[in-house]
């Protein structure tokens, strides 16, 4: 988008400079004319004043021509200005937002402004490519307008705007133009935004890649300082309807890169809800864990000020934790008393199993740390590799905590629950040693809301 304004912007420069380069050399042409003749009236003393004033006067309708030549050119340098600021202006929304309908409104808006029109409207192609809808409209000024957004016209019964569209040629329309449109067509009804004091309408296709992707409409009133389409107004809406109509096409593409990426990022989430689920129905004290889990660790990320992207992942990690229990036999896993200290060396190996089954899926890579680092304690005590502090990666420190708090909350084959008031005393009490104290004040200020 950059590179386009980039690109339209040198061709105003150019043209402003061979503009100015024919006003220098007119302006050159009449000195010397000037001069020439000045010295030729002087020079021929047997001229007559019937002579002189036929020279006079052929000078001054040269003279006339000249400057009202100038005065063109001088308009045509204020409108390529115009459009100069239009275009950065323009750039600057598109850089603002990806949002179709808001581009739109302001595109309509200052292409009305700028094209001195009582109106504007953008309608674009539907997908099928065989109708137009009306996305958006903008007035200058009130007049008791209502422009019917949303509504869709097939081109078959808007002719003349489908011609628009397959020529990639713009249209104007005046007021005996309007008049003769057959009234079973809904060509005056989406021209005119059914204002009858609608006097002229310029109908600009909205062209990009060689194609169109809908029309841009604007409505001219009869009024104090309006002027009529002119040439220099075409030129001006054509440029803006260039930049509005590639803004467009890539904001749509830009648009079904994201959708697309949803779609994938929903499908990853389904296959690593799966796995969890495939853990439950191994472990049956775990049902409703991982989501448990997944609640107060995304909170915690969320009141951190984490990034959506690292917030994804400790979502990930937290319904994951402990998918290496998959590989625990279940009568350790489900084993009413307390276990031995050769169980609890077997039950000690989840975390690396866990790590080891997601290591091979490669867009989780970042989800291993926290499922390899789980069980981890902030001084150092921890398994299986004693990390301590801020060595223990941030998400790992985030499930830990939340871990705890639901296994104590819940009711477990060798235990029954304990109460929320308690295990908060017992997370508060446990900071710095076998909790980040950091995330501990984070945590405990999160429960204490949901009270």
């Amino acid at each position: 988008m950059k590179n386009l304004v980039h690109m339209d912007l040198k061709s105003i420069e150019h043209r402003e400079w061979h503009l100015w380069f024919l006003t220098l050399i007119l302006i050159m042409v009449l000195g010397g004319i000037i001069v020439a003749t000045y010295l030729f009236i002087l020079g021929e003393t047997y001229a007559t004043t019937y002579a002189r004033t036929i020279s006079y006067r052929a000078l001054g309708g040269l003279f006339l021509l000249i400057t009202l030549f100038c005065i063109y050119v001088l308009h045509a340098r204020m409108m390529f200005g115009k459009l100069r600021v239009l275009l950065v202006e323009m750039s600057s929304i598109i850089a603002s937002t990806v949002e179709l309908n808001v581009l739109l409104s302001a595109f309509a808006s200052r292409i009305a402004h700028a094209c001195s029109a009582t109106l504007c409207q953008i309608a674009l192609l539907t997908e099928s490519g065989v109708a137009l809808k009306l996305r958006s409209a903008h007035a200058v000024r009130k007049v008791g307008w209502k422009p019917q957004i949303g509504k869709t016209y097939p081109l078959g019964k808007i002719p003349a705007c489908s011609q628009v569209i397959t020529t990639l040629h713009p249209w104007v329309f005046h007021q005996r133009d309007l008049m003769r449109l057959p009234k079973e067509e809904d060509t005056l009804e989406l021209l005119t935004g059914g204002l009858n004091e609608i006097r002229s309408v310029l109908v600009m296709p909205m062209v990009t890649k060689d194609r169109a992707v809908g029309i841009l409409i604007l409505g001219e009133m009869r009024g104090f300082g309006r002027t009529r389409f002119s040439s220099a107004k075409t030129v001006l809406t054509q440029a803006l309807a260039r930049q509005a109509a590639t803004a467009i096409d890539h904001a749509r593409l830009l648009m079904e890169v994201i959708e697309k990426s949803e779609a994938i990022k929903q499908a990853h989430f389904d296959s690593i809800k799966a796995l969890a689920e495939a853990l439950e129905t191994k472990d049956v004290y775990t049902r409703g864990h991982s989501e448990r889990t997944v609640h107060y660790a995304v909170l915690i990320a969320k009141e951190l000020g984490l990034s959506e992207k690292e917030q994804d992942w400790i979502q990930y990690g937290a319904i994951l934790h402990d998918i290496g229990k998959i590989g625990i036999p279940e009568n350790i896993l489900n084993k009413p008393g307390h276990l031995t200290e050769e169980e609890y060396e077997i039950m000690k190996r989840h975390p690396v199993m866990g790590a080891e089954i997601v290591r091979h899926i490669k867009y989780l890579d970042p989800v291993v740390p926290i499922i390899l680092h789980d069980h981890e304690r902030f001084d150092g005590t921890g398994y299986p590799h004693g990390l301590s502090g801020e060595t223990i990666p941030l998400g790992a420190r985030i499930v830990s905590l939340v871990d705890a708090y639901d296994a104590m909350t819940t009711d477990r084959v060798y235990r029954k629950a304990i109460t929320k008031e308690e295990a908060i005393e017992r997370i508060h009490r446990n900071a710095g040693t076998q909790f980040d104290p950091r995330l501990t004040e984070v945590f405990i200020s999160i429960l204490s809301r949901q009270e």
